[in-house]
C-alpha cells in the first residue's frame, strides 16, 4: 500500500508540475520539457526513488503509443489546403535541414564517434531537421511574429517530424532484416511501407463512414482511440507498417472535407474534429509530461557521462544550427519570410520526438540505444536553452527598436502647421 500511495503522489505531483510548467512555458517560453527532465533525473538517478532500468520494459511500450499518437496528431494538423496554398517553402526547408543534418550527422558519427554507418544514419534520422511543434508553434505567435513566418515554422515542425519518423522507422528495419543483401532488404523494407498504405487507405475509409453515422453520440474519442488501435493492428497483421496506417488515418480525418469533392452527399464532422483535437490535445499533454519525467529517469550522471554528453551534445546542436541557418536562408530567398530569418534558425528546439525515437531505439535492442538516448537528451536541453536565449533575444530586439522609435519621435522638433 505504501508503495501505491508514493506512486500515486508522485504521479500526481508531476501532473501538477507539468501543468504549472506549462503555463510558466507561455508566460516566458521557457519549455517544460526542461523542468521535467529535471524531475526525473531527481527522481531516479538523484534519490534512487524510481529506477529508470526497472522501468524500461514499459518505457518501450509507452513510447510505442506515444509515437502512433504522435503520428495521428501530426496527420490531423497537416492541412493539405495550407500545403498547397503556402507550404511550398515549408517543404523546401524541410528537404534542405534534414538533407544537411542528415549527412553531417551521419558522418559525424561513423568518422568520429566510430559507429556503424547504419547505425549513424539511425541516430542521425532521430534528430536530423527537427523542431517541436509544440514549442516552435506557440513561441513563433507569442513573439508577434509575421503570419507566413509563423505559418512556415509550423507547417515545417509538422513535416520535419513525419520525415524523421519514416526515416528511423525505414532505417531500424533495415538494420534489423536477416537478408544478407542490401538490396533485398531495401526491397523488404519498400515493400513492408507499401504494402500498407492500401489497408490504411481503406480501414481510413470504413472509419470516416463510421464516424460520420456517430459524430452525435457521446463516447466519440473513446471510440476513435480504439479506431486509431485497429488501424495499427490490422495495418501490422496485413504486413505493412502500423505507424503509417495510424498517419494516413490522421491525414485523411484531418482533411475529411477534400473528400467531398468526390461525393455528391457533403459531409460535415466540424463539431467532431473540433472535440477530437481538444481532448487530443489534453491526452499529448498527459503523455508529453509523463515521458519527460521517464528519460530523466534513465539518466547517467556520472562524471564521464555527463562530460561526453555536454560535449558531443553542443558539437551536435551547434552542427543542427549551422545546417539550419543554411537551409533557412535558401528555403525563404526572395520571400517576405527572409526578414525573419534569425527567428526562424533560432526556433529549433526539439522534444517529445526525438526523445520518443530515442527510447523506442532502445527498446527495439540497438546496441548503441542507450547511447542514443544520452545524447538526445542533451541535444534535446541544448536546443530547448538556443531557442529559450534566441525568443528572449528577438523580444528585447523587438522591445528595443519601439522604445528607439518612440525616443526619435520625441526628439524631432514639431513641424510646421497649417
Amino acid at each position: 500500500m505504501a508503495d501505491t500511495i508514493l506512486v500515486f503522489a508522485v504521479v500526481s505531483a508531476i501532473v501538477f508540475l507539468g501543468f504549472l510548467g506549462e503555463l510558466f512555458f507561455r508566460r516566458t517560453g521557457v519549455p517544460s520539457f526542461l523542468f521535467l527532465i529535471l524531475i526525473g533525473v531527481v527522481l531516479g538517478p538523484g534519490f534512487h526513488i524510481f529506477s529508470g532500468t526497472e522501468l524500461s520494459p514499459v518505457l518501450g511500450l509507452f513510447a510505442e503509443l506515444t509515437l502512433v499518437m504522435i503520428l495521428f496528431y501530426s496527420g490531423l494538423q497537416l492541412k493539405l489546403k495550407s500545403l498547397a496554398q503556402g507550404g511550398g517553402r515549408a517543404v523546401a526547408l524541410v528537404f534542405f535541414y534534414f538533407t544537411l543534418a542528415m549527412v553531417g550527422i551521419t558522418a559525424f558519427g561513423y568518422y568520429v564517434m566510430g559507429w556503424d554507418l547504419v547505425e549513424a544514419m539511425i541516430f542521425g534520422s532521430i534528430i536530423a531537421g527537427q523542431t517541436s511543434t509544440p514549442v516552435v508553434a506557440p513561441l513563433a505567435r507569442s513573439l508577434k511574429l509575421p503570419a507566413d513566418t509563423v505559418a512556415l515554422v509550423t507547417i515545417e515542425s509538422v513535416l520535419n517530424s513525419i520525415v524523421g519518423i519514416i526515416t528511423f522507422l525505414v532505417l531500424v528495419q533495415l538494420y534489423s532484416s536477416p537478408v544478407v543483401s542490401f538490396a533485398m532488404s531495401l526491397t523488404k523494407v519498400a515493400a513492408t511501407f507499401s504494402i500498407g498504405v492500401v489497408p490504411a487507405v481503406a480501414l481510413s475509409f470504413v472509419w470516416l463512414f463510421v464516424l460520420e453515422r456517430v459524430k452525435d453520440q457521446r463516447y466519440t474519442y473513446v471510440l476513435m482511440l480504439g479506431m486509431i488501435l485497429a488501424t495499427y493492428a490490422g495495418t501490422e497483421a496485413l504486413g505493412g507498417s502500423g505507424e503509417l496506417g495510424v498517419f494516413i488515418f490522421g491525414l485523411i480525418f484531418g482533411n475529411y472535407k477534400v473528400l467531398n469533392l468526390l461525393r455528391s452527399k457533403q459531409v460535415d464532422i466540424d463539431p467532431l474534429m473540433s472535440k477530437v483535437s481538444g481532448i487530443q490535445e489534453e491526452i499529448s499533454f498527459l503523455l508529453n509530461t509523463l515521458f519527460f519525467v521517464f528519460l530523466g529517469l534513465t539518466f547517467d550522471i556520472g562524471l564521464r557521462s555527463v562530460y561526453m554528453g555536454v560535449t558531443v551534445g553542443v558539437l551536435l546542436t551547434a552542427g543542427l544550427l549551422g545546417a539550419r541557418g543554411v537551409s533557412v536562408v535558401a528555403a525563404t530567398a526572395g520571400a517576405e519570410a527572409s526578414k525573419n530569418r534569425a527567428a526562424v534558425i533560432l526556433l529549433s528546439a526539439q522534444g517529445v520526438t526525438q526523445a520518443t525515437l530515442a527510447i523506442l531505439a532502445l527498446s527495439y535492442g540497438l546496441p548503441l540505444g542507450s547511447t542514443f538516448l544520452g545524447l538526445v537528451s542533451y541535444v534535446i536541453i541544448f536546443t530547448n536553452v538556443v531557442t529559450v536565449i534566441g525568443a528572449a533575444w528577438i523580444r528585447h530586439r523587438a522591445s528595443f527598436g519601439f522604445r528607439d522609435f518612440m525616443s526619435s519621435l520625441q526628439a524631432e522638433p514639431p513641424g510646421p502647421t497649417g
